[in-house]
């Protein structure tokens, strides 16, 4: 299987959402193939069986994919063939001999219903090899994973990225987090459970990059500032708004926890 690595918005990455009309993970996830002219393979289901509603869904959510359509770069798959052994075929195919960058979108929900748990499990690490062997990003859309042992599962499968509503946090590399949106009671635990698995990468030091973050409530730095507490180890933030350096310090002084210059 070949493919030419994706160029933004990559690697395997877990969304934390009901599949709905209103979808700004499928949004992102379209919006980079789009931007960037690469292949896009969804795993289809009844509310989007085919391209066109797909195509349509995308328009619902601010993203016009119907040039990529036309083109042939957008596909609908059946779940049995997706997960059921078509997948490196698939991917082959979408990549039209390395020419194009693979991104993928799948439900694990409808995974299950194919695969046993650990087939699933398998799945999983056939896609996190694929992104770190061959460039193809896959999104996995989780709807389902509410309990404390179930996120941390699902967390510690995608080690490039997780979201929930308009949070999303990025590990471009070991030590280093990127949150870009906006972060709130709503996504908090999300963050923590990010927050978390960064921390027990085995750096020294994990350095979380705010530029990107639009807003931060005060009970998303409380669950950050916990992680770091449970972990022990030091935290530096960067790129912080004078709004997030108001509400740390509402927090307390935290010797461990430091909030960078400019």
């Amino acid at each position: 299987m070949t493919a030419r690595p994706s160029t933004a918005g990559t690697g395997h990455r877990l969304d934390l959402a009901p599949t709905g009309s209103e979808d700004p993970a499928l949004a992102r996830w379209a919006r980079y193939g789009v931007d960037n002219a690469e292949s896009m393979i969804y795993v289809g289901g009844e509310e989007v069986p085919d391209v066109d509603a797909l195509v349509a869904r995308l328009a619902a959510n601010g993203v016009d994919a119907e040039a990529d359509a036309a083109d042939g770069r957008v596909t609908v798959v059946d779940p049995d063939r997706f997960y059921g052994g078509g997948y490196d075929e698939l991917v082959e195919s979408a990549s039209e001999g390395r020419r194009l960058a693979v991104r993928t979108f799948g439900d694990p929900a409808a995974a299950r219903k194919v695969l046993t748990e650990e087939e699933f499990a398998a799945f999983e690490g056939v896609l996190a090899r694929s992104w770190h062997e061959h460039g193809v990003t896959a999104v996995c859309r989780y709807d389902d994973v509410t309990g404390p042992g179930e996120l941390a599962e699902a967390f510690a499968r995608h080690g490039s990225g997780w979201g929930k509503g308009l949070l999303h946090v990025h590990r471009p590399r070991p030590g280093l987090l990127v949150l870009d949106g906006e972060a709130d009671m709503s996504n908090a635990h999300v963050l923590d459970a990010a927050v978390t698995e960064a921390l027990g990468d085995g750096e020294p030091l994990l350095v979380v990059d705010c530029t990107l973050l639009r807003f931060a409530a005060v009970s998303a730095w409380r669950t950050v500032v916990q992680a770091q507490e449970r972990a022990g180890l030091p935290v530096r933030l960067v790129g912080a708004s004078d709004l997030d350096r108001r509400l740390l310090g509402l927090l307390g002084p935290h010797p461990a926890f430091e909030v960078a210059d400019g």
